[in-house]
Formats: structure tokens, C-alpha cells, sequence
């Protein structure tokens, strides 16, 4: 009796199912660009990341130190998932063009989700990740057989780091550690890592391990081993730096308002009234100056009590020219209020600068630049925003979406399903109903 046998298509490869295995055979297939060899500088086995291997290490100290990084990332991962992870058939309509999404139940997919916890875990780390490092680790496993994707999981990118490429200019190794701690490459644990731009399920189902990292990131500007964010240049050119430092200058006056609350000026004849001017005229210079630190104490003394209350007593000397008297000893109470200036709006406008830089529009945040005094704007504007800026994660939906279509090839589900974050599809309805006035669908179904 002969095995039923089914062919997938895909865009690099054919996957041939039977009842209990899944065979594979090679097409012609793209495999990407021709790749730069990187030469690193100590010959070791790890791709540095930063100068001193210590980039995502410097973004986290970054982020811990200028909380507006983290309320940023926070936001853009909430824009992007909220809603949840949608799949099922995407059809183009054929007079307006206009993409309308259909969503499906299927009780295989649903169990593998469940099972390795995709949207409770995988997600979340992973957009936090994307928007934090540029850079995103997979990590697969195959289930016992061999034959499947069993599970995925996002490994801590501060953690990875890619090994050199080798003489054909690949990378087929990476390098789990603590690195922030003080790790060597000899306290690491390699994983294969799946070459992004290949098949990447071909390449999952034809290796002999159980486990491998699937590196994705955008190799632009230079870049050969790791993805660089658009806010790097934040941290380059000095603006986070500012950013982090302008808390602690505005701590450092309130320490200054707290510590000297008065500034007392006593004229120079008081002495001689006080101390009689026979008897201040034999002090030496510093026997003046030790009666004059020993007053100065006593005032302090009386101004640091609590309370209210208390008198001081001091003499009047008339002014020579208007015969006024006046007091020969002045108490001025320093005001416990910050100055306007122009650090303040140096610190709005970096604020500004940051979130837009991180591919945030301020708006959304909540933040104007103090400098034009424009407002964040009305609530129909808000909403414009947001449908905007998701419109425009497009390809941060493919990229950490990528390992379900690795689920699909590998696992034998329907080909023609498609997934989505449902916060982008009701993206796509709102600018259909702003800007085209047409009715691209109804809800999913």
C-alpha cells in the first residue's frame, strides 16, 4: 500500500509530507546577497558588537538612566501588540486594490502557539528587543523526531553575540553568555545560527541539531554582523548623554537650595559695636576671624530651628547721606525655587528629539517642544497619529512574525495563511475610512 503524499510549494523549496515524514528537495532558490568578510581585530571567535563588545550593555545603562527611552520602547511595543497576533487569508480586491484580511481558527496552529507560549512570551521579548537593539535571536527547536518546529523562543540579545564569519564570508555560529558580567568566549555555549536571507526552512529541516538561533536584522549602513537603530546616533552624538544629565544638574541645585538657605551680610563696623571699639582693635587678624566664624555659627544655629518664632537682636547705624537708620546686619532668605533658564527648555527639547528619533512621534507620547509651545493636539489628531505609526511597522510585523512562517513551511500548515497583528489591520481600516471613504471590510471573520 502506497503513502499518500502532498506537495507544498514555497518560494525557495518544496516540502514533500507523507503520514510520518517530511522530505525536502532543493529549487533554484535565492540565497542573498554576496557577503562582506569582516575582519576582527584580536582574531577571537565572537563578531564584537560596539568597539568594546558592550553595545547593548551601554543601551541598557542608557535606558535605566533616562527613563523617557524606556517609556518610548514600552509605548511602541503596546502600539504594535495590542490586540494580539492575528492569521488567516489576506485577498486584494480586485477594483480598489484595497487588502481585505480574513481571520481563521485552526486547532493545530493554535496548539503550537499555546505551546511554546508564543504571545504571552515570545512576543512581547521580541518587539522589546526589535525596538531596543535592532536586532532579534530566535532560538528553534526541533521536536524528538527531527521532522518539526517544536517551539520558539527569544534569547536576550544582550546576551548573543554572532561568531566571526569564516572563509566564505559566513556565520554559522553564535555565542551565549553573560558578557555584562565579565564572560569570555570560554564561558560561552555556541548554537548554530540559519542564515536569514537563505531558505530558512530549508536549512532548519537539513541540520542535524536540535537547536539553532535565527539571527534577523537589517544589515544597512555598513553594517555586517548586527543591526544598528536610527537612534544610535543619540547615543554618539552626545544627546542621551545631555538628556541624563540634566536631572542630575537640577538635583545638584536643589542640594545647593537645601544646604544655604540664607545669605547674611553684616557691615563691617558691627564688630566694633559689638565687641566695643577698644577691645576689637587689640584682636589680631585671626582672632577677628575666629569671633566672626563663632557669630556666624550662633546665626546658623538660630536660623536652623524649626519652627516658627525666635529674635534677633542687632544694631542701627544712621546712613551718612540720608540720616536713615539701617541694620548692620542683613538676613536675605534664599528662595527654594529653580530659576527658568535655559536648561529646562534644553531638557524639553531633547525629550522631543529623542522620542522622534526613536521612531516615535512625540505627540503620541504626549511631549511638544518647549521652544514653538505647540501642543501635543486634539483627540481626532491623537488617533490620526497612531493609525500612521502603525501603518508604518509594517516590517516590524514581518520581522518578528518571521518564525510563524517558519512554523507554517516546516509544519505542514495551510500555505496560504498569512499573519498579522490585528493593531495593524485596524490601522489599515481607519485610513481606509479616513482617506479613501470607502468600506474596505467588514470585521474578521
Amino acid at each position: 500500500m502506497s503513502e499518500q503524499v502532498n506537495h507544498i510549494e514555497t518560494a525557495n523549496y518544496t516540502l514533500i509530507t507523507t503520514p510520518t515524514a517530511i522530505l525536502t528537495t532543493r529549487n533554484e532558490a535565492y540565497t542573498g546577497p554576496t557577503p562582506v568578510q569582516e575582519k576582527m581585530p584580536d582574531g577571537g571567535l565572537c563578531a564584537f558588537w560596539g568597539l568594546s563588545n558592550d553595545q547593548p550593555q551601554r543601551v541598557n545603562d542608557d535606558i535605566f538612566n533616562y527613563p523617557l527611552m524606556s517609556g518610548v520602547l514600552d509605548k511602541k511595543v503596546d502600539l504594535l501588540l495590542s490586540g494580539g497576533c492575528r492569521y488567516g487569508y489576506i485577498e486584494v480586491d480586485p477594483n480598489t486594490g484595497a487588502e481585505k484580511y480574513i481571520a481563521k481558527y485552526d486547532a493545530q496552529v493554535e496548539s503550537w502557539m499555546k505551546g511554546c507560549r508564543f504571545e504571552e512570551q515570545y512576543l512581547p521579548e521580541a518587539a522589546t528587543d526589535w525596538y531596543t537593539y535592532a536586532n532579534l535571536f530566535v532560538e528553534l527547536k526541533k521536536n524528538k523526531g527531527g521532522n518539526k518546529l517544536w517551539g520558539v523562543g527569544c534569547q536576550d540579545a544582550g546576551d548573543v553575540r554572532l561568531g566571526v564569519m569564516d572563509k566564505r564570508a559566513e556565520t554559522t555560529k553564535c555565542y551565549i553568555a553573560d558578557w555584562k558580567g565579565g564572560a569570555a568566549e570560554n564561558d560561552a555555549f555556541s548554537l548554530r545560527t540559519l542564515d536569514n536571507y537563505a531558505g530558512i526552512a530549508q536549512q532548519f529541516i537539513d541540520m542535524s541539531d536540535s537547536r539553532a538561533i535565527l539571527p534577523l536584522r537589517y544589515l544597512v549602513h555598513g553594517q555586517r554582523y548586527y543591526g544598528k537603530t536610527p537612534w544610535a546616533g543619540l547615543m554618539a552624538n552626545g544627546t542621551v548623554d545631555i538628556a541624563k544629565r540634566i536631572p542630575q544638574l537640577k538635583n545638584l541645585l536643589l542640594q545647593q537650595l537645601m544646604n544655604i538657605r540664607y545669605h547674611i551680610e553684616v557691615d563691617e563696623r558691627f564688630w566694633a559695636v559689638l565687641y566695643g571699639e577698644a577691645v576689637w582693635k587689640k584682636f589680631t587678624r585671626d582672632e577677628k576671624q575666629v569671633q566672626m566664624d563663632d557669630y556666624a555659627l550662633r546665626l546658623d544655629k538660630w536660623l536652623r530651628k524649626e519652627g516658627v518664632g525666635g529674635a534677633i537682636t542687632t544694631s542701627m547705624l544712621p546712613n551718612v547721606e540720608n540720616k536713615e537708620q539701617h541694620s548692620m546686619v542683613k538676613i536675605n532668605e534664599k528662595r527654594f525655587t529653580l530659576p527658568e533658564g535655559a536648561y529646562i527648555e534644553d531638557w524639553q527639547e531633547t525629550d522631543f528629539i529623542t522620542c522622534r528619533d526613536m521612531g516615535l512621534d512625540p505627540a503620541i507620547y504626549g511631549i511638544s517642544p518647549s521652544k514653538s509651545g505647540s501642543s501635543p493636539g486634539s483627540g481626532s489628531q491623537g488617533r490620526v497619529l497612531r493609525t500612521n505609526h502603525i501603518l508604518n511597522c509594517r516590517r516590524d510585523q514581518a520581522k518578528i512574525l518571521e518564525p510563524l512562517e517558519l512554523a507554517r513551511d516546516v509544519n505542514g500548515w495551510d500555505p496560504k495563511y498569512r499573519f498579522w497583528f490585528a493593531s495593524y489591520h485596524a490601522a489599515t481600516l481607519d485610513r481606509t475610512n479616513q482617506v479613501d471613504a470607502k468600506a474596505n471590510a467588514g470585521e474578521e471573520r
